[in-house]
């Protein structure tokens, strides 16, 4: 029996339908349908934490550009205390002091100590660049939320893609045990007449060694399904101390039209808002070249003291109030980050494009793929009674002698391949509505 066929489906994703909680059966916890599972996944997820996290970081900058538009700064108090211990020296006129023109006479300048306590702040009055960072940060929170969007359709579709193998494997699992105990009537049938002396130790041989085949396809399935149980744990951030099982056992209807496939227009979405958001970026890296205007308040008191008298004397007041224009030059970094806005503006269009054609052919194919996979089952399921038919008949017909072992052995692993397809296409059916239902509902 070959295993070829264990991974012979194409791993459609995700579904939603009506379900019931899953269940806890002592320290197992029983997952009945994949909505179950989804249901846990969003709860258990790190990933999905983490974009609730980027979402609520996303609105507390959107705060913080507000704040931008006026760009405060300043010092709400600065305090300096100063011991000149040497004066500074100036050069003044000697006849001043009564000396003769044309010369001069070096006088210190100020006192010792001087202590210094400072109010200032700048306002922005116009200021380009925080309005296109607020902009930015209104694009930001709407693509965040998108982003996180998108991650949650990607991470159903790898939970369901997960759990639908095991779904499979447990299929097989149930197919090749009642195979296994095909094979064992045929070697009975073989011992016996072995014993009978009408056949030959090599036909004993081929019998228990198709037995042996199958039994251990079971163990290389079981094998694999324990490795797709942990896949699942860590996709679902699943604590490595807990058991997790899947029941499901249901078929989905076959229906001829399938369920209807919605145009999904969430990568479209994306698109758009990240072309947005390169827009935005564009226009803030030409904002950061234009000039700004400050409102500039500045209040003052100093304290003169030629003795170590830090606080004690006659505190003088100085304020201002004013304008302050800067013009900044632009340099080579800013005017290089201004091209490569535009440029990543210019992709961002593209990639809009792109998108927008992409939504329609994706539906397409996932109608497509419904009608394929329907096809298929269809198919599969005309063969395998075939199959069946034929090996029941070879089977008779070795009990009475008229055909070989070998041609009992291939019509046996002919059915069990049979069985393995119409198994992955009935399961195949289930993945394509299910990645209908998650295309309809995130979207």
């Amino acid at each position: 029996m070959s295993l070829a066929l264990l991974l012979g489906v194409n791993v459609a994703l995700g579904q939603t339908s009506m379900s019931s909680p899953a269940t806890d059966l002592g320290s197992t916890r029983v997952f009945n349908e994949l909505e179950d599972l989804l249901d846990y996944t969003d709860k258990q997820s790190v990933s999905l934490k983490n974009n609730a996290i980027q979402l609520d970081q996303a609105k507390k900058a959107k705060l913080a550009a507000v704040y931008g538009t006026i760009d405060v700064t300043g010092s709400l108090l600065s305090a300096q205390f100063t011991n000149n211990t040497q004066l500074g020296v100036s050069l003044f006129p000697a006849e001043i002091f009564g000396g003769e023109p044309g010369t001069f006479r070096e006088v210190e300048m100020g006192v010792q100590y001087n202590t210094n306590l400072t109010s200032f702040a700048d306002v922005k009055l116009v200021n380009p660049a925080g309005w296109s960072d607020l902009k930015l940060a209104k694009v930001n929170i709407d693509l965040t939320n998108s982003n996180n969007q998108l991650s949650l359709k990607q991470m159903q579709e790898s939970v369901a893609a997960n759990y639908y193998n095991i779904v499979l494997i447990q299929e097989q699992i149930r197919s090749t045990e009642q195979n296994l105990a095909v094979a064992d009537t045929l070697h009975q049938i073989t011992t016996q007449k072995f014993e009978e002396g009408l056949l030959s130790q090599i036909d004993v041989n081929e019998s228990k060694i198709n037995y042996l085949n199958t039994e251990e396809t079971i163990a290389q399935l079981e094998y694999l399904l324990e490795q797709y149980y942990i896949s699942l744990k860590i996709l679902c951030d699943i604590p490595e101390n807990e058991t997790i099982s899947i029941t499901e056992l249901k078929r989905s209807p076959q229906e001829a039209m399938g369920p209807t496939v919605a145009l999904n227009q969430l990568s479209l979405s994306n698109a758009l808002l990240r072309e947005e958001y390169a827009r935005q970026s564009y226009k803030g890296a030409k904002a950061a070249m234009m000039p700004t205007l400050s409102l500039q308040l500045s209040n003052s008191y100093n304290l003169y003291n030629t003795e170590f008298e830090p606080f004690t004397g006659n505190w003088i007041n100085s304020n201002y109030i004013g304008l302050n224009l800067s013009v900044p030059i632009p340099n080579a970094k800013r005017i290089s980050q201004s091209s490569m806005a535009k440029y990543d503006q210019q992709m961002a269009i593209n990639n809009t494009e792109q998108a927008r054609n992409q939504a329609i052919l994706d539906q397409q194919n996932l109608e497509a793929d419904y009608k394929k996979a329907l096809s298929q089952f269809e198919a599969d399921e005309e063969v395998l009674a075939l199959r069946k038919d034929s090996f029941a008949k070879n089977q008779e017909l070795y009990k009475e002698g008229l055909v070989s072992l070998e041609v009992v052995l291939n019509s046996f692993n002919a059915m069990v391949n049979a069985e393995y397809s119409l198994i992955a296409s009935d399961v195949n059916i289930e993945l394509s509505i299910a990645n209908i239902n998650i295309n309809n509902n995130i979207r």
